[in-house]
């Protein structure tokens, strides 16, 4: 004999449910870039600049400013601080690949020529030009072998096209022929999309808790900008792996989907534990995490895209976005 329960969903809840899953897939851009051209370091300091800009400007004039003058400014002062720190302590904690990782004979520098994939002519590159990005690796690891996932080889001065297992060994450093291993391409998109997944979570709890308020939807488009760049790093090994653009883009999707799983989590078990006052120094506190991931995470990366040019395009482009925003009121 099962009870029966009735689950009620307000249009709060599903509004912020809708911000969340826009969001998240936006993952989906960032996949079908992977399959379609190569991303260019200049694109994604661009982005991450629009991203830094919206974020920012957001959390420092709405999040903290109007927020402390509204409700009090110490403890939104506080509340701001103790989000920032959090982020700072927790972030080494966040799961990030690491090329070092894979052993010497798994190497994704050794493993295959560099192809440009937007001209389809190859270059063979130096090791040493491999960047220590977050968003490098992966593009150069997994980009300059997608001549490889789509089974294009150069020989001499012509192309000729074969299978992935029968790309043509490169000699490693002690003279051992190597050739592109697709396993460990798979296994290198899955431990990103995992690692993506785990990240993307708090972001959901983020858009679900300022849903409902002015800066919501200002909230879920910054953040879905910053997801285009994780959903070409999910998706370029999984496609160089298989050849397969809609596995790759697909993975990528399902790993941006944790974003609205945080937030329906936050909406059934923690907003309702906390009181009207309380969640205005939750916007707070995610106001701190948001400055966080500004200063911590994405001005770092977008400054080791070696474009600072794009990465100032890109801030002034984000803050000028959300003036514009919060002078219209949307």
């Amino acid at each position: 004999m099962f009870s029966s329960f009735d689950v009620h969903v307000s249009h709060a809840d599903l509004w912020a449910l809708s911000l969340s899953t826009f969001a998240g897939l936006s993952t989906s851009i960032g996949g079908v870039v992977a399959v379609i051209r190569r991303p260019d370091e200049a694109l994604l300091a661009f982005l991450l600049g629009v991203a830094i800009g919206v974020m920012a400007s957001l959390s420092i004039v709405e999040m903290f400013l109007h927020n402390a003058l509204e409700h009090g400014f110490l403890n939104v002062s506080i509340s701001v601080f103790l989000g920032s720190a959090v982020f700072y302590l927790a972030n080494p904690y966040f799961p990030e690949f690491d090329p070092s990782r894979f052993s010497s004979d798994q190497e994704m520098s050794k493993c295959a020529k560099k192809f440009q994939v937007n001209t389809g002519a190859k270059a063979l590159e130096s090791d040493s030009e491999a960047s220590s990005t977050r968003y490098q690796p992966h593009l150069e690891a997994s980009n300059n072998i997608l001549g490889a996932g789509s089974n294009t080889v150069q020989r001499g001065s012509g192309l000729k096209r074969q299978p992935l297992s029968d790309v043509e060994a490169v000699p490693t450093d002690d003279g051992k022929p190597e050739q592109v291993n697709a396993r460990e391409l798979m296994r290198l998109g899955l431990l990103m999309a995992v690692t993506m997944t785990i990240h993307n979570c708090p972001e959901g709890f983020a858009v679900a808790f300022a849903a409902n308020t002015d800066i919501g939807v200002t909230l879920a488009a910054a953040i879905a900008i910053h997801n285009i760049p994780e959903g070409i790093i999910v998706a370029a090994p999984v496609y160089a792996a298989t050849g397969n653009r809609f596995l790759a883009v697909g993975i990528a999707i399902a790993s941006g989907l944790s974003e609205p799983a945080g937030a329906l989590v936050a909406l059934l078990f923690i907003r309702p534990l906390l009181s009207l006052n309380f969640l205005n120094y939750m916007i707070g506190f995610v106001g701190g995490v948001m400055l966080a991931v500004c200063v911590c995470e994405l001005w770092p990366e977008a400054r080791k895209c070696n474009s600072d040019w794009r990465l100032a395009q890109g801030c002034v482009a984000g803050a000028a976005v959300m003036a514009w925003t919060l002078h219209m009121g949307v």
